[in-house]
């Protein structure tokens, strides 16, 4: 991954995201989903967190790695219930609540961290269609990359993103 790219940056942070989810889920250690580790230009990398607990990579350089997750049994692929698990989605943003909501995200500066509290707060909360996400990313290009990163989970038809990545 070209970490030049935010986009490539936001797939290895979800790579890393989705360890934690099965670790806690499965147990999985770091060493089981990435075996060969994570090579930064060649060169062995381990990836790190800040103080908000957020996976920090480098702005520059090749990021490769071999990302194995553990698969569900045949009992658990069929429980309805296992995909709510694996995925916590908040209930959806209605049109009306995500207008209201677009007028206040391009009312405040993006130079300060209101609009990404705003993100953050609406990720919390809701779930996006792939519309409302291209709407927030087209409405501050400036926060794109966070917005992708804090609701490419929260859509309701991660299908329809796949172009963003």
């Amino acid at each position: 991954l070209d970490l030049q790219n935010p986009f490539c940056r936001g797939i290895a942070d979800q790579c890393l995201r989705r360890w934690q989810m099965l670790q806690k889920m499965y147990d999985t250690s770091f060493g089981s989903c990435f075996a060969r580790g994570f090579l930064l230009d060649g060169k062995p990398y381990t990836p790190t967190k800040d103080a908000k607990n957020d996976w920090t990579l480098p702005q520059i350089g090749t990021l490769s790695f071999t990302a194995a997750y553990p698969l569900t049994d045949a009992v658990q692929s069929q429980t309805p219930y296992q995909t709510k698990l694996m995925c916590k989605k908040g209930r959806a943003l209605l049109p009306e609540q995500f207008g209201r909501w677009l007028r206040c995200f391009q009312a405040v500066e993006a130079e300060d961290d209101t609009q990404i509290l705003l993100l953050e707060a609406l990720a919390v909360d809701f779930q996006v269609t792939s519309a409302q996400l291209r709407g927030i990313m087209a409405a501050s290009p400036s926060t794109a990359t966070a917005a992708m990163e804090l609701l490419m989970d929260r859509t309701e038809d991660p299908s329809a993103i796949f172009d963003l990545v």
